[in-house]
């Protein structure tokens, strides 16, 4: 398998994007609809393997005034994007 393709979105959860302090770095969680499911089990397999990752903005994704993806960000919200529910953290949508 050398590469998996798939759309994902950051859930609407305040630690979808975690930043420390301690030079660990970052963590990012990332909501994936089922029908993209069948590509993206392909990560289970690299569970213990690092990864090199590209990322760009689906072109469904457009910013609002057309800038060239310099501008106002565009709000979306996926039409997929599961239920929030409270997690054990206090942010809705996360388990644990």
């Amino acid at each position: 398998m050398g590469s998996l393709t798939f759309e994902a979105a950051f859930p609407p959860i305040q630690s979808a994007i975690k930043v420390y302090g301690d030079r660990q770095g970052m963590r990012i969680q990332l909501d994936i609809p089922e029908s993209e499911m069948a590509e993206a089990i392909g990560l289970l397999a690299w569970r213990e393997r690092v990864l090199k990752v590209t990322v760009e903005p689906a072109s469904q994704c457009k910013t609002e005034d057309n800038s060239g993806g310099m501008g106002k960000r565009a709000k979306r919200k996926p039409e997929w994007a599961p239920a929030e529910v409270a997690g054990t953290d206090g942010d809705p949508g996360e388990s644990g």
